[in-house]
């Protein structure tokens, strides 16, 4: 299976990382976490003939989905999110956008996704992988049976996701690590922040990994 992931410039000041990932047959796939500037993530759908047919969240913080009313290629298009974080599309006071001066107009999800399940497109599938500790529904998402992870906040370049915002908890942070690296060998990772990384440079260099004993 071949597909395409595409990782566009820094959508953010906090450098978030928003992604299309695409079947490359079909070129249909699925825009994943778009935030506050968008704009290189719609050049990069032009770029490449792309025909989104869904919006996918990593999890429902305001820097992960700040971009869904700001993109053209976004209106319309269903929003699947984990259950665990879906109140987060509809109440401020969850998602965190009064912290950023956003007046957030709730959005409805349309597909509340849970553990295991599978999203085929075309030739691409998406594996939906429950890793809360950061936030309550957070997801990584297992591309082609581990052709690459999309972590979201959960796993970053040396470093993991913050875990003392509400819904966030440290200990849960862990075991979800845990199961991501008992999981997968060495996969490419695309995380929520920050530049790619691999499975194996964090199992060698992260420090928080290696704090906790998780390697």
């Amino acid at each position: 299976m071949k597909t395409r992931v595409i990782v566009s410039t820094s959508t953010s000041p906090m450098d978030n990382r928003s992604l299309l990932v695409v079947d490359d047959a079909s070129r249909r796939g699925v825009i994943v976490d778009p935030s506050f500037e968008p704009e290189p993530l719609s050049r990069a759908i032009a770029e490449h003939g792309a025909e989104p047919v869904a919006v996918l969240l990593t999890h429902g913080h305001i820097d992960h989905i700040a971009g869904i009313p700001l993109m053209p290629e976004a209106e319309g298009l269903p929003i699947w999110v984990h259950s665990g974080d879906a109140p987060m599309l509809t109440e401020p006071m969850l998602n965190g956008s009064f912290l950023f001066g956003v007046e957030w107009v709730p959005i409805e999800p349309t597909r509340l996704l849970g553990d295991g399940e599978v999203i085929e497109l075309g030739g691409l599938t998406l594996r939906i992988l429950h890793t809360p500790g950061h936030s309550p529904g957070g997801i990584t998402i297992d591309v082609n049976g581990g052709e690459a992870l999309i972590t979201g906040d959960l796993l970053f370049r040396g470093g993991v996701g913050r875990t003392d915002l509400p819904g966030g908890d440290q200990a849960t942070m862990v075991r979800s690590l845990r199961r991501v690296l008992e999981e997968f060998d060495d996969p490419p990772v695309h995380p929520g922040h920050g530049k790619a990384t691999t499975l194996a440079h964090e199992r060698a260099t992260n420090p928080f990994l290696q704090m906790w004993s998780l390697v």
